[in-house]
């Protein structure tokens, strides 16, 4: 539960609390082609690309493979670089890493 509104008794003001009983799990990815990070339904939070490869794209797919609905594509720009997603899958989350060379990158989801 996220977002749960407190009431102070003592200034009479709202006050916000954020509760969360998620936690963040990470994948660490240095291959070329399909990666499974995680089978089930979860949350896609960031994809962090920690060194360059050469033309790297990582397209997300919510699926075990890439026939899975593609949730995103991501092309590298300045290394290291973070890109922020807030997006739910439900059958899994796999990445297809493509280019020339392969980078290194850190997968965040729960």
């Amino acid at each position: 539960m996220s977002g749960l509104h407190l009431y102070d008794d003592v200034t009479g003001a709202m006050r916000v609390v954020v509760v969360s009983s998620s936690t963040f799990l990470s994948k660490h990815v240095f291959a070329l082609g399909a990666n499974l990070v995680k089978t089930g339904p979860g949350t896609l939070h960031k994809v962090v690309f920690n060194s360059p490869g050469k033309r790297d794209v990582i397209d997300v797919y919510d699926g075990i493979d890439n026939t899975g609905t593609k949730l995103a594509s991501i092309t590298n720009g300045v290394i290291p670089m973070s890109v922020e997603y807030e997006i739910p899958f439900t059958v899994g989350l796999a990445l297809v890493v493509s280019g020339t060379t392969v980078g290194d990158y850190t997968i965040v989801y729960e």
